[in-house]
């Protein structure tokens, strides 16, 4: 809700990543937004949601996949999801 997003792949640890992506799997989500508070290192989970405001997005640097892997560069996380949904429901040939 503030608004007071933070940027640079370097502020986010994996411990906070493979969390991230955990939740994601077991509410089998393919879009979600979880907020952090930090003690000690430690994240704590404040928000969960399942959508978000899209321009939020366009300072990234980049993005992880389930693998933890980084990709440099701008991304459409609502494209994306524009995409899966029409997966889903073009016939398969």
């Amino acid at each position: 809700g503030s608004g007071e997003i933070e940027y640079g792949r370097g502020l986010i640890s994996n411990k906070t990543l493979e969390i991230s992506f955990q939740i994601a799997e077991l509410l089998k989500s393919n879009c979600l937004a979880i907020d952090y508070i930090y003690e000690n290192g430690n994240p704590f989970i404040t928000e969960i949601s399942y959508g978000f405001v899209s321009h939020g997005y366009d300072k990234c640097e980049g993005y992880w996949d389930k693998h933890l892997d980084w990709y440099e560069g701008e991304f459409n996380p609502c494209g994306w999801m524009v995409n899966g949904i029409v997966e889903k429901i073009r016939p398969k040939k």
